[in-house]
């Protein structure tokens, strides 16, 4: 559940970010396909972002250096006592939380698909015709009129001739422009994440959108805008059905100020500019370490080890160690040792285990400390070493804790066991 919990705190963070940016720079501009993509890209970042951990380049060290570091595995971080009370710990240790947040996903759920049950159950009482490509489904309840793909639902009786046609344009606008599958996604989304006010507010966004776009449509089509304004005051009462686009979403003044709003050309594509730049800066930020940013700007990366390793082949070594391990030391292998249970496993034995020094925590040092380790051809850890150090007080509590490893599953090659070089960077973080 700690991961679950991790995963929707860095999810909610960043789309708070973005929608910041987007009520600040583009929620006043009549940009309507670029905000749309923005909310939409917004949203499907913040799925994907929590699970990238892009390791910032280094761009000193010899290729060479970098290989004899063998496999890396995946870096654990490390953090004092107190910091492991903060947001995600504090909630992790909240056992109401969880029950809480699966009732809150399962009712969401049930509600649209009740939602959808019941746009289906319609669809089938109602007379319907088809125009191209395009079903008319007509509607004698006080439904206003709605769309879900190209089904458009509406009620003939309640307008003109002329005030169905608009109408019926504004909903082949929403098909045309596959809003449904926006809202389909956003619904999908707020049931994950139905807690995240910036999801609320991210929906609202989207679907004003939505109707801004629709209503633009129509008035490309020499409508009068105001006959438009007075058909859409006309729609004051009626039921809305959730999940669909509703003819009557956002009837308020800021939707009729979008259908004259005039915008400057140097403000249509400044404002756009600089929000898809802070969006694509902040996803590096978020899927980067920015300690790895931080030591590249103070420091070259000093050399990897003291010791070179005599190569013999391209995937190979042979080290001098007190140990005196049989064999060749392998770097990749047809079949790669296995910790029992896993890599996960392994990351929380790690995490688990190391304890961050007391006195280095009040020194103020922190980083990351790579382990070099051989996992021998009998499943044990051999000739573990400090492959790059940080601080002796770090150093050795990473390397006390990587010698107490349990057996391992060892490598294999050509079908006999082997001896397999890793490296594991444990990072200690103070914040």
């Amino acid at each position: 559940m700690h991961l679950v919990i991790n995963y929707l705190v860095e999810s909610s963070f960043f789309l708070g970010i973005m929608t910041g940016i987007y009520f600040t720079f583009l929620s006043r501009l009549n940009t309507f396909s670029f905000n749309r993509f923005f909310l939409l890209i917004s949203l499907l970042l913040a799925t994907v972002i929590p699970f990238i951990n892009l390791p910032f380049p280094q761009f000193s060290g010899s290729v060479s250096e970098a290989k004899t570091l063998g496999l890396t595995i995946e870096e654990i971080s490390i953090y004092p006592k107190e910091a492991k009370n903060g947001l995600v710990s504090f909630i992790s240790n909240i056992s109401a939380f969880q029950w809480i947040y699966f009732i809150g996903l399962i009712l969401l759920f049930a509600r649209l698909f009740m939602a959808y049950f019941k746009l289906s159950i319609i669809g089938k009482q109602n007379r319907n015709t088809k125009h191209n490509d395009i079903r008319l489904i007509e509607l004698d309840n006080p439904y206003h009129a709605f769309s879900f793909f190209k089904w458009i639902f509406i009620n003939p009786a309640h307008y003109s001739k002329e005030e169905l046609q608009h109408v019926i344009n504004h909903e082949k606008a929403h098909a045309n422009y596959l809003h449904t599958m926006d809202i389909i996604i956003l619904e999908l989304f707020l049931i994950t994440q139905w807690f995240n006010p910036f999801a609320w507010l991210i929906k609202k966004a989207l679907k004003e959108t939505h109707e801004f776009q629709a209503d633009q449509s129509v008035l490309k089509q020499g409508v009068s805008l105001g006959r438009y304004k007075a058909l859409l005051l006309a729609e004051v009462s009626g039921h809305k059905l959730l999940a669909v686009n509703n003819f009557n979403e956002s009837l308020t003044k800021k939707r009729f100020n979008m259908m004259s709003k005039k915008t400057t050309l140097k403000t249509r594509i400044i404002f756009p500019l600089f929000a898809f730049a802070t969006l694509f800066a902040s996803s590096i930020i978020f899927s980067c370490n920015t300690e790895d940013i931080q030591k590249e700007m103070e420091s070259s990366e000093p050399e990897i080890l003291e010791k070179k390793s005599t190569i013999i082949d391209n995937d190979s070594e042979t080290v001098a160690s007190s140990e005196n391990l049989k064999g060749r030391i392998y770097y990749v292998v047809e079949g790669m040792p296995e910790f029992p249970g896993g890599e996960e496993a392994l990351r929380e034995f790690i995490s688990q285990n190391v304890t961050y020094p007391k006195e280095a925590e009040e020194k103020k040092i922190q980083g990351r400390v790579y382990i070099k380790f051989v996992i021998s051809a009998d499943g044990y850890v051999r000739n573990v070493e400090v492959a790059k150090g940080v601080d002796p007080l770090l150093d050795q509590e990473a390397l006390r804790v990587v010698e107490s490893l349990p057996k391992w599953t060892p490598g294999k090659q050509d079908g006999d066991n082997v001896n397999v070089t890793l490296t594991v960077p444990i990072n200690f973080v103070l914040n």
